[in-house]
Order: C-alpha cells, then sequence, then structure tokens
C-alpha cells in the first residue's frame, strides 16, 4: 500500500518535481499513454467513475503530490495496486489532470 505508493513517488519533490540536482523531468522511455490511461479507466472505476478524476479540485487537477495522496487513499479504501501501476497511473494523472497551467 503505503510503500509501492511511496516507491513510486521516490525521487521527487513535494510538487512532484525531480528531486534530482540538474535532472531534467522526462516521460519515461517505456511510458504509453494509451496503455495508461486504459489502466486508470480499469483501475479507478473498480470503485468510482472517471468523472470523480476529471472533477478532482473543481476541475482544476492536482501535482503529482496531491495526486500520490489521492492514490493512498485508494489504498486504504481497499484499492490493489502494484508498484509500476502506481507509476504509471501517477504519470497519467499529472500529465492528463495536472494543475491548471
Amino acid at each position: 500500500g503505503r510503500i509501492a505508493v511511496k516507491e513510486a513517488m521516490k525521487g521527487t519533490n513535494s510538487d512532484g518535481s525531480s528531486a534530482k540536482p540538474g535532472a531534467v523531468d522526462k516521460p519515461e522511455d517505456t511510458y504509453d499513454d494509451a496503455a495508461a490511461e486504459e489502466l486508470v479507466r480499469t483501475k479507478c472505476t473498480e470503485c468510482h467513475e472517471l468523472d470523480d478524476i476529471e472533477n478532482y479540485n473543481d476541475g482544476e487537477g492536482a501535482d503529482r503530490a496531491t495526486w500520490g495522496k489521492v492514490i493512498v487513499d485508494m489504498v486504504e479504501e481497499g484499492g490493489e495496486y502494484t508498484a509500476e501501476e502506481i507509476k504509471i497511473m501517477l504519470e497519467w494523472l499529472v500529465r492528463h489532470h495536472g494543475p491548471a497551467k
């Protein structure tokens, strides 16, 4: 649960940016947006509608740290995700529902 989320967020600051000095935040070479969206659709809708994601924070989205906390809450509510699934879902949430620019 919490350990998997912490592992998935390792190396990030509280705002979700990279904690490594001089590091450039870039997508994982293996990140597949379509597969990530399908994973979110499959896992997240086991307990709630996708509208809950789209409307989170009055539709304003959230940063990586906040989405990580949301995932922790989902794990505490019974969500079962691997560390890899958490990384992928977290990346998708930040890319598609990150803070409004």
